[in-house]
């Protein structure tokens, strides 16, 4: 069990499995901290760094970063990626080019098809 402290001092314990994703700002707001997805119906917001996150929860071998639309990192959890395809046309901006699907969320990046599908199975996805 792992546990975590948000923004506002509420304390989570956790299975690290439960991680979809991490990402060093929300895409909402643009505000910069660290943003976990997976552990509740909205993403909690954290003080530590996402790299001391992920070490201090012992998944950072697993997790991934790719590239969302606005340029900004986003570190996958690869061995919860179930699904990912190209973009349709219209879909997404015309920058996105794979579509992720990690548990409840989907999200669109700037990498390959190819290069998603690498990166993933090289941290522990299996697609």
């Amino acid at each position: 069990m792992a546990e975590l402290t948000t923004k506002e001092g509420l304390r989570y314990f956790f299975d690290p499995g439960a991680l979809i994703a991490v990402a060093d700002r929300d895409p909402d707001t643009g505000e910069t901290n660290t943003t976990v997805y997976g552990l509740g119906a909205r993403p909690l917001k954290l003080t530590e760094s996402v790299q001391a996150f992920l070490s201090r929860v012992a998944v950072v071998n697993s997790f991934a970063s790719l590239t969302r639309l606005d340029d900004s990192p986003i570190w996958v959890n690869c061995a919860a990626v179930r699904v990912i395809r190209p973009t349709l046309p219209g879909e997404y901006h015309p920058e996105a080019n794979t579509c992720i699907s990690i548990g409840s969320m989907t999200m669109a990046v700037k990498e390959t098809l190819a290069q998603v599908r690498a990166t993933i199975n090289a941290h522990d996805g299996k697609l």
